[in-house]
Parts: C-alpha cells; sequence; structure tokens
C-alpha cells in the first residue's frame, strides 16, 4: 500500500533562486516511485505585489511552492515574516486534509528552521515526522555553525523525529557531537542515472579539461585553492582547460585570473540545467573539488555517475564516495597535493573503468536505490491512520 509523505523543506528550488534545495526535489521524486508524494514550500519574496502567490507543478509529484510578500519592519521583520509562514504551513495542511490527503508521514528538509514545523505538526495533528539534514554547520570546521538558541531549538525538533536521516555517515557523527540522540540512517543524495552516463569517446581530444561545479563561495569550495593549482599545472601541460558549471560569479575571482594569467584557459558555462549539466561533465577528462568542507556532494555522484573520475579534498562524507577506482582524495588546503593529484590525474585520467564506475552510482546513489531505503524507513514510522488529529 502506498503511503501519503508529505515534503517539507527549508531549501527548495524556487523562482528566486532554481537550483536550491534541487537535492531535496531529488528526494521527493524518488520517493513517489512508490508513494503517495506532496511537497509544501513556502518562502517570502521581497518583490511579490500581492500578499500571496500560489505555483503548482503537478509533475513528478504534485508540489506548491507559496511566495509571500516580505515585511519591511526594520526590527522585527523577520520573525513576522516567519511566523506569517508557519501559520501559512498549519492551514496549508487542514486544507490538504480537507481535500482528502491525509499524511501518514511528514519528511522534512533540515532541521532548522523547518523542523519546527513538523514538530507543530506532530502536536497537533498526530503525525510523525522524519528529517533529512543536509547542513554542514554540524562540523565543527564549518562556516556558519549554529548559535545557541539554533542548538537549543535543533536538539529539541530532531529529539522528536522518528529518525533522522543525514546524507552522509560523517554527518550523522557531527550531529551527535550536538546531542541529537534520535536513532539516524545515512541516506545519501540521488543521481539520474538515466541522465548522467558515460560518454562513448571514440577520439581523445588535445585539449584536456578539468571541471568544477559550485556556488564559487570561497570560504567553502576555495576557488583561489583550485585556481593556484591550475597555475602550476599550466607550466607543465598548456594545453589544458578549467571548466566551470555556476551560478555563481567568477568575476569575484578576476584579480587572481588576471594575475595568473588564466584567462585564456577557463571556460565559464554558467548556471545550467540538468541536462546541460549533463553533457558538460561528459566531455570532462576529470573534475576538481577543493573544498574546505562538505557533506556528500551531489556532483561528485554525478561526476563518477558520468564515469568522469575526481579529485577532491577528503572532508565530510566525500570518501564515502571517493575511492582508488573512482578518484584521489587530497588534504583540505594543501597546494602541493592538489597540483600533484593533478599531475598524476592528467597522466591516468583516461584509464578509470567507466562502465564500472557508472554501476557503483547505480548501486548506490540511484533513483530505484534510494527509493527503495526511503520507503523501508516509511514503513516503520507510519502511524495508523486512526491515530490521526483533526
Amino acid at each position: 500500500m502506498k503511503h501519503n509523505i508529505l515534503y517539507i523543506s527549508g531549501w527548495y528550488p524556487t523562482r528566486l533562486n532554481p537550483t536550491l534545495g534541487n537535492f531535496v526535489f531529488k528526494h521527493a521524486e524518488c520517493a513517489s516511485n512508490e508513494n503517495n508524494v506532496r511537497a509544501i514550500h513556502i518562502c517570502t519574496d521581497p518583490d511579490l505585489k500581492i500578499p500571496m502567490e500560489r505555483v503548482t507543478q503537478e509533475l513528478p509529484f504534485l508540489s506548491t511552492v507559496i511566495y509571500v510578500s516580505k515585511s519591511k519592519c526594520p526590527v522585527f521583520g523577520k520573525i513576522l515574516n516567519y511566523l506569517k509562514i508557519i501559520r501559512l504551513y498549519l492551514s496549508e495542511y487542514k486544507k490538504m486534509v480537507s481535500e482528502g490527503f491525509l499524511p501518514d508521514l511528514v519528511h522534512a528538509n533540515v532541521v532548522f528552521p523547518i523542523g519546527i514545523v513538523a514538530w507543530l505538526f506532530n502536536r497537533k495533528f498526530g503525525v510523525n515526522y522524519v528529517i533529512t539534514e543536509h547542513w554542514t554547520g554540524y562540523h565543527p570546521y564549518a562556516d556558519p555553525r549554529p548559535n545557541f538558541f539554533q542548538r537549543v531549538i535543533m536538539r529539541k525538533v530532531a529529539n522528536k523525529a522518528k529518525f533522522i536521516l543525514p546524507v552522509s555517515e560523517d554527518l550523522g557523527k557531527s550531529m551527535k557531537l550536538h546531542r541529537i540522540t534520535t536513532p539516524m540512517i545515512a541516506i545519501p543524495n540521488v543521481v539520474d542515472t538515466d541522465l548522467y552516463f558515460p560518454k562513448n569517446v571514440s577520439v581523445e581530444s588535445s585539449v584536456l579539461k578539468m571541471i568544477h561545479i559550485s556556488t564559487l563561495e570561497n570560504i567553502q569550495k576555495n576557488i583561489t585553492l583550485l585556481l593556484s593549482g591550475f597555475a602550476k599545472i599550466l607550466k607543465t601541460h598548456p594545453k589544458t582547460e578549467l571548466h566551470f558549471i555556476t551560478d555563481g560569479n567568477l568575476m569575484d575571482f578576476s584579480e587572481q585570473i588576471e594575475t595568473l594569467n588564466l584567462k585564456n584557459n577557463i571556460v565559464n558555462h554558467g548556471r545550467q540545467d540538468v541536462v546541460g549539466v549533463a553533457e558538460i561533465l561528459q566531455d570532462a577528462d576529470f573534475f576538481v573539488l577543493t573544498s574546505n568542507f562538505e557533506n556528500l556532494p551531489c556532483v561528485l555522484i554525478e561526476s563518477v555517475s558520468c564515469g568522469v573520475p575526481v579529485i577532491s579534498t577528503n572532508v565530510g562524507g566525500v570518501s564515502e564516495i571517493v575511492n582508488g577506482e573512482n578518484g584521489i582524495l587530497i588534504s583540505p588546503n594543501n597546494l602541493d597535493e592538489l597540483v600533484a593529484a593533478m599531475e598524476d590525474m592528467i597522466e591516468k585520467c583516461h584509464t578509470y573503468d567507466k562502465l564500472k564506475m557508472h554501476q557503483s552510482a547505480i548501486d548506490k546513489f540511484s533513483y530505484r536505490a534510494i527509493g527503495n531505503q526511503l520507503t523501508d524507513i516509511y514503513n516503520q514510522c507510519i502511524l495508523p491512520k486512526s491515530t490521526h488529529n483533526d
């Protein structure tokens, strides 16, 4: 029997930021293969001229994004906005039930602040909840980290959930350091293995292409290190290009790019949809990630699924993806290790078994694999419908 699962999330793709929380959307899509899934996301829109606007998408599951006008009160505006959003979530739940969709379980994404809404649903309507956590802030080396108020709320909300589902084992360990005692099961991010697959290359290009995909937030992604390493590689391998896919601003690094004379060897593809990302990634020789902290980056899973080997800093849950069969792990913020790994990868990037890499992605990160894991968890949490309160 299919369960009714309500997805709510602090991060979700919207017209304000089409890529934010796309991994949440993918998890919901996985769950929808064996369950009746609905998603609600409510956010403020500073440019909205009316009090509220509702945008509904029916496929691959019923997803509703509600935009509300943003309070301009200089002192209490943030609080007023959040209270407005909470009240709207409660009214939307009642509306959904009145229309015939009674959630068997709420699947929240990111403990703070959306976990508060899941906790309120539990108190008011008697529905259990699980929470998937994606945020890096639990790690002692992350920036930013939760303040005292956030930590108190996070513990209360998380410890009332049936399960916490961190996207990596490493994240789960860090969450436990915050005195979160709810049972944890790591459920990784997902990849569309039908879209991200190895490309048959009959003739090797004379230009070697390394690729990086991120928001370019330097505190986390350490783009300055990536550019410094690339500059050293160009001295011995001048026919090498560094390709970027990003919704960030590469111009923030224009001074370093100019100083290191990299302009002619950098290709910026800007923001791409999933098809564009797959096509560009399939054409790359290897992927490079120089982050100072991470959880379980979707881009690494996508790269492995495409049979594109990876160089990555060994941070967060990266070692749960990258191994000797698909890439090279290096220490964070270590230029010498980065350059050595790039040199090594240039020599052997075409020796990796692309089909074996793709199959490993199917086994661990495909829609079917993650969907089955989610359904198994839902089966352990569902309350009989008779226990729900109106």
